[in-house]
């Protein structure tokens, strides 16, 4: 089920994460000789950005984001201008590229008043800078749509890990959001989303395996996923598509450039 071309690009993978922290230099070559050109790591809490940071001034290939992920609020700081000041910091750095992973999830995290208040510091941070948002979206696409529309973020939206109907995927092209899509399309209930990601205009879509979460369906539920799966994730949709996998994986470089400049 592979393709392997040099146009390969992750545009939303954890590979800082302690899962791989063992063999990341030995996954990273094997990813590399399957032609993977670029990963881009989203932040999820501020403990974490210096070794994102660190991570990409190592490996040149890689950049990353900063922001606060809904699940990891309990450590976020209660003042929000001391968040935006903390955020805006750790986003000018050269290896910056992106705001977030931020967003809503309204089964789990803190109260969606804080989440909202977390994410409007993450939103106005991204005007300022102008650098594309990348968002994280569970049962809270209605409040979620609602703010992006009013936000009017000029430099690009991304809905990470899609995981909704033909309907809603439409809604939120109508708004110029990008959508993520990983290997939740894989699974067998995926019916739904199976159908948007048919309709979905090439310019709309990001590849991604959010790994070492979103396992694909070839793996056991607790095997970790990571971004040497993306070849055989961008093979399955090509095919769900009816297109050619190489023609997929280059407009999603188109995509990834044109969002983070890489």
């Amino acid at each position: 089920m592979g393709t392997y071309a040099p146009t390969l690009i992750d545009s939303h993978c954890h590979f800082d994460f302690d899962a791989f922290e063992q063999d990341r230099d030995a996954l990273w070559v094997r990813c590399q000789q399957q032609g993977m050109a670029h990963l881009l790591l989203p932040g999820v809490e501020a403990r974490q950005w210096p070794k994102l940071d660190n991570l990409c001034e190592q490996y040149k290939e890689w950049s990353y984001a900063v922001g606060w992920h809904p699940w990891y609020l309990d450590s976020a700081p209660s003042e929000m201008a001391f968040l935006y000041e903390q955020l805006e910091q750790a986003a000018r750095a050269q290896r910056c590229v992106a705001i977030g992973e931020c967003g809503l999830d309204a089964l789990k995290g803190p109260d969606m008043q804080r989440q909202r208040q977390v994410l409007q510091v993450h939103i106005d941070l991204a005007r300022a800078l102008q650098l594309p948002l990348i968002l994280h979206c569970v049962k809270a696409h209605g409040p979620l749509m609602q703010l992006i529309k009013e936000a009017k973020l000029s430099a690009g939206v991304v809905i990470h890990g899609f995981y909704g109907s033909k309907d809603l995927a439409l809604q939120w092209l109508k708004l110029g959001v990008h959508l993520g899509i990983g290997a939740a399309v894989t699974h067998k209930r995926a019916h739904k989303l199976r159908e948007a990601v048919r309709a979905l205009p090439l310019e709309a879509v990001l590849l991604e395996t959010d790994a070492p979460a979103m396992s694909p369906s070839w793996l056991a539920n607790n095997e970790r996923n990571s971004p040497e799966q993306l070849p055989a994730i961008a093979a399955y949709i090509a095919e769900l598509r009816g297109e050619e996998s190489e023609h997929l994986l280059r407009s999603n470089m188109a995509n990834c450039k044109q969002l983070f400049g890489f």
